[in-house]
């Protein structure tokens, strides 16, 4: 059995290998392999989350306020909705008639009949004018299902990003 070992180790550090490496077997060698995929798919998990993140965050930023021209991040362009909120000076709760300074350059202001004040972008038409509005959300109340769900997934996202990043 010594001459055994020493042989094996003398081949080991022959090929440039340290002698532990020979006494590695075949099981060990599937558990680190396996312990390493596990943790690539961890860290994918959490890079997901992350883009998924930026993603619904993104989507919800142009509602509200000045329109912003692209991502602080710079991961991916902000996407401008066709439907929005008026600027603060000409809300529902302060103006029921268009004013030139109630929408952003780019939005035309237009009265809605169910939530008054809307900002409609002219380029870009609606496949569902009233699915956007909903998304946009322009009363404020989140009432509406579509409003609803959108809110339930920004949370899963942000419950996703939290525990993929626990799981890394």
């Amino acid at each position: 059995p010594g001459a055994c070992a020493r042989k094996s180790a003398a081949v080991a550090m022959a090929g440039g290998l340290p002698p532990w490496v020979s006494k590695i077997d075949r099981r060990a060698s599937i558990q680190m392999f396996l312990t390493l995929v596990t943790l690539a798919t961890a860290i994918s998990a959490f890079l997901f989350s992350v883009w998924f993140k930026q993603d619904t965050d993104n989507m919800n930023k142009n509602f509200v306020g000045e329109v912003t021209r692209g991502a602080s991040d710079g991961y991916d362009l902000v996407p401008f909705p066709c439907v929005r909120n008026t600027l603060a000076d000409c809300s529902n709760d302060v103006a029921d008639e268009c004013r030139p300074n109630c929408c952003p350059g780019g939005y035309e202001c237009r009265r809605d009949q169910v939530v008054g004040l809307i900002c409609k972008n002219p380029s870009d038409e609606c496949d569902d004018f009233l699915w956007c509005r909903d998304f946009a959300d322009i009363s404020g109340n989140c009432q509406t299902e579509i409003c609803e769900a959108d809110k339930m997934v920004e949370s899963i996202a942000q419950w996703a990003y939290v525990f993929s990043g626990m799981g890394v």
